[in-house]
């Protein structure tokens, strides 16, 4: 995936400059493109893997699995403790890739789990809408207490008032 996104930014920037010499060709300077290889875990070598995510730093690696009737998600290898259920298209990375966050369904109850801590439980959590903030660790959900109840929306860890309705979920650039 390196490779290619590093193809590509080569190839648009050759578009970019056209027929026009470069710079450090008529100063006689070599110019070099160099590709860094980043390991971010091993893949489980079965067939119990059933989604991934990566951080948008590309140097986390989060793999949720399955192991026999229960699943975990490992994060840079680090595996979880076992769960009912997780919601796939949770698993999510902080912007600077240091935190990561998932939601998890047990029973009748889910909670996110942020940073390998389970959260409060709820009846219900919009699945993918666990959010962070562009700076540090702040996050926010929005989850229903109790069935066809109102929703509330879960700022680290504390909630807000009830709402009937809720939408996007996002912070300002600066974490507020």
């Amino acid at each position: 995936m390196r490779k290619l996104i590093g193809a590509a930014a080569l190839a648009l920037f050759l578009l970019a400059v056209g027929t026009r010499p470069l710079l450090a060709q008529e100063t006689g300077k070599k110019l070099t493109l160099t590709e860094k290889e980043t390991v971010l875990g091993k893949l489980a070598e079965n067939k119990e893997m059933r989604a991934i995510s990566i951080s948008t730093d590309y140097n986390h690696l989060a793999v949720l699995s399955q192991k026999g009737e229960k699943y975990l998600v490992s994060v840079d290898g680090a595996p979880s403790k076992e769960y009912e259920w997780i919601v796939a298209r949770s698993l999510t990375f902080s912007a600077d890739g240091k935190h990561s966050a998932y939601v998890v369904q047990q029973g009748d109850t889910m909670f996110a789990v942020v940073d390998g801590k389970d959260g409060k439980a709820y009846r219900e959590i919009a699945s993918s809408n666990i959010v962070f903030s562009p700076v540090g660790a702040r996050y926010a959900y929005y989850a229903r207490p109790k069935a066809g109840g109102k929703w509330v929306v879960v700022i680290d860890g504390e909630e807000s008032k009830e709402f009937d309705q809720v939408g996007n979920l996002s912070f300002s650039p600066d974490g507020k």
